[in-house]
């Protein structure tokens, strides 16, 4: 079973060629893009525009800026002419969709998951801006390059053959020219300069129609929609980032000087030519820099890569958390999704010879041999277009009768070439001496999910244990090193640096993915184990490093504070706990009392396990149980996951009040009831005592009831404290005014 991809180890240098054959008569062959044999390439993109060339020199070939608006106005009106013409045959369906061996094999090696295929397209297969279907699926996978449209039917070619409903989506985008959230802007997508009419002109160049939307670059663009578990996912995998490597300045390295070159190689300079050079000077100085160039390198990058020389740029990969359901990018408009890219949209390849007129997808002839033979008797030629024979002109496919010359009489037949390169081709290691280091390729580590560095130090680390082989007879130096870090998120923390292995010998390599610094989200990096003998380069291992950095939770719980109670007088109240956070909170146990004066407090109601999604709240009833006299306070414990990670989370002291004895007040009595004329007053004593076992603090006394002003204090009311069983004489005078 194929369990990982490693495109990198495929070769692409062998371009898939069509060829054409007529016997002893001609043969022809073609590249893609390119057709000489009586016929034209339609390519669905607006023209481009050629600067005229007077005399010799160089062309400067531009191409032409083509809005949304006027792309849109162009294929509308090619859709209605095809709709309303009666000779022309319509082109096959399903071809940039469709499956092959290869394809089939590849949605096999990638166990059907939405996420590994999405991950294969988006961090193996290369961005070329060019517009409109040319490649299709398999010819996108062997190339391992494509734009947009190719690169969304080779998903939706995995995704189909997965189980899965997938369909293409036509729109216009709004991307950032430059400055870009994570460098996700077109500058970082294109390795350009931060120039959005640079930026625009490699677009125009390409047929892309696309304009300037304020800081935004507008263009047609190509994703992909699926229905994944019932629900509608949305993925881009033609939208992905690089990470350029500048190169050293070949100029310094190899001493080249113009005015030194130019005198080397003297001459005379006419207006558009040079004669009498001095060929053996000019070759003397060229061979000086190519030497000076070479001990450059040599003594100042013995082991560096022809990228690292030249420059170049490489993907930097996204692995998915959860599965996407909205693009990355502003959608500014888009048409309703299609099941197969329309006609209009497809790069197509006419061939006339003859009587014969015939138009198919490019993509449709890819890896395949196309001949054209011919037959001595009336008839028309046979017609087959498969994956294991050559593509037969016919008139069937024709748009008018074929009129054949004579010719000889028997028919071209036979296989195609075998341009095919198995997905699953395997490089192995040098032989060194006997012996060979193992293990060679491109493999991932995923570290897997740590907490947000808001919750505390969080790290987890891998080991790996490289070795020479035993059976070698010499010793081989190991590198090793992060080649890609860019959120600083990993570092080797044993086995890092330079290690001469004797035979067998090894080294214990181990990496830590560590939260310190880090925000929420995927952290990728890259390790490399460089193999050298003798100063070569012999192997190299890189292991791809990924990781999450988990969400904080961000919850709450509201405290209460119940205050005074008397003893055996319980009160009631309601506690909320709050989601503030973007994820689902899942609570795994019951919500506890936990700290402090537990027995005191009861939760009453809605404590169990449950989800609380983003921005809702729960509320639970609690109850101070007023059954024993004192302060008391005690906390809340809840166990949760969020963000997939577990944690025990204890709220201190979020729930308190207090309890007292009520006073005791047995023994004391009101004045009599007092009857009396009309402005005469009556006094008397009423008795106010503690028969509790507790002092009393008297604060205040007053006069309450319906009518309290005819009644007034007048003596023995100061405030003051009573003692267990002390009692206070208290001097009321009834005033009779009323």
């Amino acid at each position: 079973m194929l369990t990982s991809f490693d495109r990198k180890n495929i070769s692409r240098k062998n371009t898939p060629f069509i060829h054409f054959q007529v016997k002893k008569t001609f043969t022809l062959c073609f590249a893609w893009l390119w057709l000489f044999f009586s016929g034209s390439l339609i390519a669905p993109a607006m023209p481009l525009a050629h600067a005229e060339v007077a005399g010799p020199g160089w062309a400067d070939i531009k191409g032409q800026a083509v809005t949304p608006e006027q792309a849109r106005a162009y294929y509308s009106q090619k859709r209605s002419e095809k709709a309303s013409a009666t000779t022309a045959l319509p082109l096959a369906a399903g071809v940039a969709e469709a499956l092959s061996p290869e394809i089939i094999e590849l949605a096999r090696g990638l166990h059907h998951d939405p996420k590994l295929i999405f991950e294969y397209v988006r961090n193996h297969v290369d961005y070329v801006p060019y517009f409109g279907s040319l490649k299709g699926a398999a010819m996108t996978y062997f190339d391992g390059a494509g734009n947009d449209f190719d690169q969304a039917s080779l998903m939706i070619a995995l995704l189909r053959e997965s189980g899965y409903q997938a369909q293409y989506v036509y729109g216009r985008m709004l991307i950032p020219f430059y400055g870009g959230n994570n460098n996700q802007d077109m500058l970082h997508w294109l390795s350009v300069d931060g120039n959005a009419g640079l930026i625009l002109q490699v677009l125009y160049n390409g047929g892309i129609p696309a304009d300037m939307y304020g800081s935004f670059c507008r263009m047609e663009r190509v994703w992909v929609s699926a229905v994944i578990d019932g629900n509608t996912c949305v993925f881009d995998p033609a939208f992905k980032t690089y990470e350029t490597t500048a190169g050293i300045d070949l100029s310094t390295a190899m001493g080249y000087n113009r005015s030194s070159l130019l005198s080397a190689a003297g001459g005379t300079l006419g207006a558009d030519y040079i004669a009498g050079m001095n060929e053996a000077g000019l070759n003397n100085m060229l061979t000086a820099y190519s030497g000076n160039l070479l001990t450059f390198i040599r003594n100042n990058y013995p082991n560096a890569s022809m990228e690292e020389i030249t420059g170049g740029r490489e993907i930097v990969p996204e692995y998915l958390d959860e599965l996407p359901t909205s693009p990355g990018f502003t959608i500014y408009s888009q048409e309703t999704p299609w099941d197969e890219i329309p006609e209009e949209y497809r790069h197509t390849v006419t061939i006339r010879h003859g009587g014969i007129n015939l138009t198919k997808d490019i993509a449709s002839l890819g890896g395949k041999r196309l001949s054209l033979s011919y037959q001595d008797t009336a008839g028309s030629a046979a017609a087959a277009l498969a994956a294991d024979s050559p593509v037969r002109l016919t008139t069937a496919d024709s748009k008018s009768p074929a009129v054949l010359p004579a010719a000889p009489s028997s028919v071209e037949t036979g296989r195609p070439a075998d341009l095919i390169l198995s997905p699953g081709m395997q490089i192995t290691g040098p032989d060194i001496e006997g012996g060979m280091v193992s293990a060679l390729g491109t493999s991932t580590q995923n570290f897997g999910r740590i907490y947000p560095a808001s919750v505390g130090t969080s790290s987890t680390s891998a080991t790996w244990g490289p070795s020479a082989p035993s059976n070698n007879n010499v010793t081989i130096q190991l590198i090793v090193g992060l080649t890609k870090n860019p959120q600083s998120a990993y570092a080797i923390t044993a086995g890092s640096g330079t290690h001469n292995l004797a035979p067998g010998q090894g080294v214990n390599v181990t990496v830590r993915f560590s939260n310190s610094g880090q925000s929420a989200g995927t952290k990728t990096g890259q390790m490399r184990f460089l193999w050298k003998y003798n100063g070569d380069v012999i192997g190299t291992n890189y292991i791809n490093l990924t990781g999450v950095v988990a969400n904080a939770p961000d919850i709450s719980l509201n405290g209460i504070n119940f205050g005074q109670s008397i003893l055996n007088e319980p009160r009631t109240a309601t506690a909320t706990l709050t989601n503030s956070g973007s994820k689902s909170l899942s609570l795994t146990s019951n919500i506890v009392l936990s700290t402090g004066n537990t027995g005191r407090f009861q939760i009453t109601s809605n404590y169990g396990t449950g989800t609380l999604a983003p921005g809702t709240a729960r509320n639970m009833g609690v109850k101070y149980k007023a059954n024993a006299r004192g302060s008391h306070a005690t906390g809340m414990a809840l166990a949760f996951t969020y963000d997939q990670l577990p944690y025990t989370w204890t709220y201190s002291n979020v729930l308190a009040g207090s309890t007292h004895y009520a006073p005791d007040l047995t023994g004391s009595y009101n004045p009599p009831a007092w009857q009396t004329y009309i402005g005469n007053s009556k006094s008397g004593n009423c008795i106010l005592k503690n028969s509790g076992s507790l002092n009393l603090s008297v604060t205040s006394l007053e006069i309450t009831g319906t009518n309290p002003a005819r009644f007034e204090l007048t003596g023995n009311t100061s405030p003051g404290t009573l003692s267990s069983g002390q009692e206070r004489d208290i001097e009321v005078e009834y005033k009779g005014d009323s």
